[in-house]
């Protein structure tokens, strides 16, 4: 991995570090891997769960929030907590795509509001159709 992505990788998740103490890390890193692929006599390879990568860095929920960094579970976080936040932002994003499409909340729609029974006037005469298999109909005759 260059070390530009490196850098820009320790900025994302709050890192202030210099290219000089990445490459000391690097080195140091992959020296005992060398000396711990020979020791096991194969690549030197440990997987690690999502959690324990969350725990041994000690990300928060907010850590993980600011570096966008959803493939880590934050430390003393619950599944249920997870599918919570997730769902919230995926409503979040459907709200602001509905309304970014011309969609009104239902409380203000005509429909609720109903402004010509305010004038006293029928609905057809403000020129107000219903949606639907009706004003379909009306449009094509």
């Amino acid at each position: 991995m260059p070390l530009t992505t490196n850098i820009r990788a320790a900025r994302r998740a709050g890192l202030h570090v210099t290219t000089v103490q990445i490459n000391t890390q690097l080195e140091a890193t992959k020296a005992w891997r060398e000396k711990e692929s020979e020791r096991l006599g194969r690549p030197h390879y440990v997987p690690m769960a999502s959690a324990t990568i969350g725990q041994m860095l000690g990300v928060t929920a907010e850590v993980r929030q600011a570096a966008k960094a959803w493939s880590i579970i934050p430390y003393g976080a619950t599944r249920e907590e997870l599918m919570e936040q997730s769902h919230a932002r995926h409503k979040e994003r459907e709200f602001l795509r509905k309304r970014a499409k011309g969609a009104v909340p239902r409380e203000t729609s005509l429909s609720r509001t109903q402004p010509w029974k305010a004038l006293g006037i029928c609905r057809p005469y403000l020129g107000i159709q219903k949606s639907g298999w009706h004003a379909s109909r009306a449009a094509r005759a």
